[in-house]
Parts: C-alpha cells; sequence; structure tokens
C-alpha cells in the first residue's frame, strides 16, 4: 500500500482504499458507578458491568497477589520455581545474544 496522506492510502491496484476511523470509547467517570462496578468487565452490547462485592467475600490470597513491577532474579528464593524460570530466561536471552555475535 502507497500511503498518500493522512488518512487514505491506495491498494496495490492504484484504488484508493477505505481507510475507516473508529469512534474512541466513552469512559465512565461517574465516581459512584466506579465504586459500585468493575467498569468495563462487560464486552457485550447488552448486559451490566460485574457489581463488587464486600472484600469480606472474596478469597484471602487475593489480596497477597504481587502487583508491581516483575520482580529480580535476587529478590527471589531460589527454592520456588520462578527462581528457575527467570534463570532458564535470563540465560536464554543471553546466550541468544551470544549465538548473534558469532560469525559464520
Amino acid at each position: 500500500m502507497d500511503f498518500l496522506e493522512e488518512g487514505t492510502c491506495k491498494t496495490s491496484k492504484g484504488q484508493p482504499a477505505v481507510v475507516v476511523e473508529e469512534e474512541p470509547i466513552e469512559v465512565n467517570k461517574n465516581p459512584e458507578d466506579l465504586v459500585k462496578y468493575c467498569v468495563g468487565s462487560n464486552y457485550f452490547k447488552e448486559g451490566s458491568d460485574v457489581e463488587l462485592k464486600p472484600d469480606e467475600e472474596y478469597p484471602d490470597w487475593l489480596w497477597d497477589l504481587h502487583i508491581g513491577p516483575p520482580k529480580t532474579l535476587e529478590e527471589l528464593d531460589p527454592e520456588t520455581p520462578q527462581y528457575w524460570q527467570k534463570l532458564r530466561k535470563i540465560n536464554m536471552k543471553r546466550n541468544n545474544r551470544l549465538a548473534k555475535l558469532k560469525k559464520f
């Protein structure tokens, strides 16, 4: 496709292609809805968002989940599978980088 100007382009046969501009999705900024519902959880055309429950109705492990940036190798316990998965991933990246440097 050849781009002519912003919003238009030509196909391989030289015919102008139709470019559809999408409308931005409305964001619900109502504080009452944000506190009462999990806004955006319903992706169907019909229905409503999931209503939030009190904290006591959710399992205890939910509040212990790590939601920050991924932990470094030094922060992980060597006795866990996550440590060894991260170590393997780091070594695979290192080996791939070194393989790119080798000449044929």
